[in-house]
Order: C-alpha cells, then sequence, then structure tokens
C-alpha cells in the first residue's frame, strides 16, 4: 500500500518530530494533496497540529478561482485550518520586470512565511518530489553551476523561526498520481503548467522526455543521484571552509570582516572562492547580484593587486586592501542611503543593473562596429588601457573625473549640476570606473583616459542599454 510506503518514508527521514505545527503548501495539485492527506492521517498518532496554506497568483482568472475553493474545501473535510491568500503576481512582474516564475515563488514564500508567524509554525512542508529534483539539477547544469548547484533543491532549509522541509524528493511523481487515485483524490490541473514558453516546462515536456528517449532512459535516477552526492559532499566542503575560514580571520563584527591575505592566498583556489562566497553570507542576507564572476575577481585581486586599492561590490559590499589586512565592510554612504548600487561588470558580458532598470553591454573587438541598440548610449575606449575590474557603480561623495577635451579633474557633482542634472535623480546616475577612477558618465561626459586613436589594438565597446529617467 503506497500510504505505508510514504510513511515510513517520512518516518525513516525524520523530517518531523512529535507534537510540532505543521503548514502546508497547497496549490491543489497531485504532489501537494498527497502530501496533506498523508500528514493529515498521520497527525494524530504524531500529535502533529496541521495547518494549510494556498496562494491565488492571480495568473489564471477563474481557474484560480476555483482551485482556491478547491483547496478549501479539501481541508474543510479534514478539519484542516486553510488560509488562502491573493497576491496580483502579473503586476509585481510588470513592476519589477523580473523573471515571471521567479517573481511567483518569492511572492509565494512571501505568503507562506506570513502565514507561519501569524500560527506560530515549526515546519513548512513543500511537496517538491524526484521529477522537480531532477528538472532543476538539469536546468542548473545547462546554465553552468558548482556542486552547491548540483545538490538541488534542498531537503531542509532553516528559516529564521521555522524549517522549510519537503519529505518527498525521494519519490516520483508516478506514485504520488497512484496514491490520489488509490484514495480517490481528484487534484485540480494548472493549465499553465503545459505552457512551454516556461523554461521548466519546456525542460520538463521537452528537453528531459528527449534525452531519455536518445541518451539515457534513467536518466532521472542519474541526476537526483547525483544531486544526492552533490549534496553530501557539498556539506562536507562547507564543514572544511567554516574551519579555514576561522583561522584567517582577524576580526569579525555584523559589517565588516578582516582576513589575513598571505593565510587566505595558501588555501587551494576551490577554497578560496568558498570562503569569498561564506563572507558575503555573513554580510549580506541577499547577495543575488554576486555570481562567479565576482568571486572569482575578487581572488585574482587579492593575489594581484596593489595595497591600498579597493574593490566595489553589488549589494553595497566593499573590498579593501591595507598591507596583509583584506577589509570586507559594508559601508553605507550619507546622503545614498536608498540609491546605492555598484556592480562588476563582466568583459565581454552583459549584466542588469536593477536600481535603473538598465542593461550594460561590454564587447572586445578588432574594429569598431557600426550597429548600436535602440535607446542605448555608448562610449569606446582602448582595452589595453583599462586598469583591473570595470565597476559600474551610483556616485560617491568626492567623485571627481578628467573630462575629455579639458585640463585637470572637476568633482562629479559639479559636472552634473552644469548638466542641468535633476537633484533627485543624480544619485541614480551610473558611473563606470575601472581600478584607478572614473571613466565614463553615460549620457552626460566621459573621461579623457583610455582614449581610442591609431595606435588602438583592441577596442572596448560599452552599450548601456533601456536607460530611461534612470
Amino acid at each position: 500500500m503506497l500510504f505505508k510506503k510514504f510513511e515510513q518514508i517520512i518516518k525513516r527521514k525524520n523530517r518531523f518530530n512529535q507534537g510540532e505545527r505543521i503548514l502546508v503548501g497547497v496549490s491543489g495539485g497531485v504532489d501537494s494533496l498527497c502530501l496533506l492527506d498523508i500528514l493529515w492521517r498521520l497527525s494524530e498518532e504524531q500529535e502533529w497540529t496541521l495547518f494549510a496554506a494556498h496562494l491565488n497568483h492571480q495568473f489564471r482568472g477563474d481557474e484560480a478561482k476555483e482551485d482556491a475553493l478547491y483547496v478549501e474545501r479539501f481541508c474543510k473535510e479534514r478539519n484542516i485550518p486553510c488560509e488562502i491568500g491573493e497576491i496580483n503576481v502579473p503586476e509585481l512582474i510588470m513592476q519589477t520586470q523580473g523573471n515571471p516564475q521567479s517573481v511567483a515563488r518569492d511572492a509565494r514564500y512571501s505568503f507562506f512565511r506570513q502565514v507561519a508567524e501569524r500560527w506560530n509554525i515549526d515546519k513548512l512542508a513543500l511537496a517538491h518530489h524526484a521529477n522537480d529534483q531532477a528538472e532543476t539539477v538539469l536546468m542548473r547544469i545547462l546554465r553552468g553551476t558548482g556542486i552547491e548547484g548540483l545538490a538541488g533543491i534542498p531537503r531542509e532549509r532553516n528559516e529564521i523561526s521555522f524549517t522549510i522541509v519537503r519529505p518527498f524528493l525521494s519519490i516520483y511523481k508516478e506514485e504520488l498520481e497512484a496514491y490520489c487515485r488509490q484514495e480517490g483524490i481528484i487534484p485540480r490541473l494548472d493549465s499553465s503548467n503545459l505552457k512551454r514558453s516556461y523554461h521548466r516546462n519546456f525542460i520538463r515536456l521537452e528537453v528531459i522526455p528527449w534525452l531519455e528517449d536518445r541518451v539515457n532512459p534513467s536518466l532521472q535516477d542519474s541526476l537526483n543521484q547525483l544531486s544526492d552526492i552533490a549534496h553530501f559532499e557539498n556539506n562536507y566542503i562547507e564543514e572544511i571552509v567554516n574551519i579555514s575560514l576561522n583561522q584567517i580571520i582577524k576580526f569579525k563584527q555584523d559589517k565588516k570582516i578582516i582576513i589575513k591575505g598571505r593565510l587566505f592566498l595558501e588555501f587551494h583556489l576551490a577554497l578560496q572562492r568558498r570562503m569569498i562566497k561564506l563572507i558575503f553570507n555573513y554580510l549580506v542576507k541577499d547577495h543575488v547580484n554576486v555570481g562567479f564572476i565576482h568571486i572569482n575577481q575578487i581572488c585574482e585581486w587579492i593575489k594581484e593587486g596593489r595595497t591600498s586599492s579597493q574593490l566595489e561590490l553589488p549589494c553595497g559590499v566593499r573590498v579593501r586592501k591595507e598591507y596583509d589586512d583584506i577589509i570586507f565592510t559594508l559601508e553605507v554612504l550619507k546622503g545614498m542611503q536608498g540609491n546605492f548600487y555598484s556592480y562588476i561588470i563582466e568583459v565581454p558580458g552583459r549584466t542588469y543593473i536593477k536600481e535603473i532598470n538598465a542593461w550594460i553591454s561590454v564587447n572586445v573587438e578588432d574594429q569598431p562596429t557600426d550597429s548600436s541598440p535602440p535607446h542605448g548610449i555608448t562610449a569606446v575606449f582602448d582595452y589595453d588601457e583599462i586598469l583591473g575590474s570595470l565597476t559600474l557603480r551610483s556616485r560617491r561623495n568626492g567623485d571627481r573625473m578628467s573630462i575629455l577635451g579639458m585640463e585637470g579633474s572637476k568633482k562629479v557633482k559639479d559636472i552634473l549640476i552644469d548638466q542641468k542634472i535633476p537633484q533627485r535623480i543624480r544619485d541614480r546616475i551610473p558611473i563606470l570606473s575601472d581600478d584607478k577612477g572614473i571613466l565614463w558618465i553615460p549620457g552626460v561626459k566621459r573621461s579623457n583616459r583610455a582614449k581610442s586613436d591609431i595606435h588602438t589594438k583592441k577596442l572596448l565597446t560599452i552599450y548601456l542599454e533601456k536607460m530611461v529617467d534612470y
């Protein structure tokens, strides 16, 4: 009997403790109804207090409203307290210009956190299963990932006041569907899951079946095995990284960490990268803009950078070198608390600057190109005269720039005033700089440094796209 199998899995994995208050995220589909029904049937024996939460994302009109009513009835039949929420996710997507699935996920988890806090929840149970895990691992492989990414969806994750658990990650959807048939549960069908325009749906409906047919009939088993191996190896590496970082930390507080540079460089590059990422974890909770390129540049900079030099990084993090001290710090600049941003720019590559809703694209080429993006601003530099990494950031107090065609330097503040830039947007104006100083204020002025001429061998062409009213 499938119930007995699921019961053994839940008890063997030891995801729940007796007497806990458990919130189940319920969409109305096969997976979540199966999870809710099994936990409900075990709740009396285990003395669990069970709750349910359903969010209408307002993507599917009446169909979504029917989902909510169905979940409400399902819970009422079992005497399970249920909270139904609504968030206009399509409107959020338009406001943020974010990825639809990512925005929907963020909205859903925000709703779950609110409900969990209100009901004093110990565990939030979610119904991700083995097929979801295989899809996630494959998507990350295709995008490029490390061991952390190969570990896939975490079995457990601690939030501030509760723990997220996923007891079905070793169970395939076919078994969950069989359970629903066996128990007479008729789940709702989400029509959006059939839309191949969504990346995950395309992977699930097109890529995985093709690979199973042409390459490996046991593809999903293999991906889940890879995830399991990576999960345990990643945990082991994290233990080593924590020990290693503690050996080289000279000073640590909420907004500043100082490490010993020479000791840092004695570690293998793999551990160096992990230690940098762990430092970001300490300083910034949400470091979504920090990627491999930033971490790698920090490692290179620690190895090659000059004493007294510094890097500006996303999330307001600055890294400064003072003799052997490598100082990671969060510094809020006076008068710019709400607008400060800083991104290391990938060369060549394309980077999104969310604070001004703009893309910056960088090409390295032997000859100038005639094409330029619509609604964009372009600048060309001598690539060989760029020093260190390129950073696009908001302005800082005391910023100065040597303007093309003029001698000496001038305060950026005065340049913006002269150009009649409204005060309300001056702190959002992007500034491009390298390790030596400011190169360009897009749409305003460029410096006299790194000018291209007949001796230039490589051109660095930079486009700032879709920059409207900053």
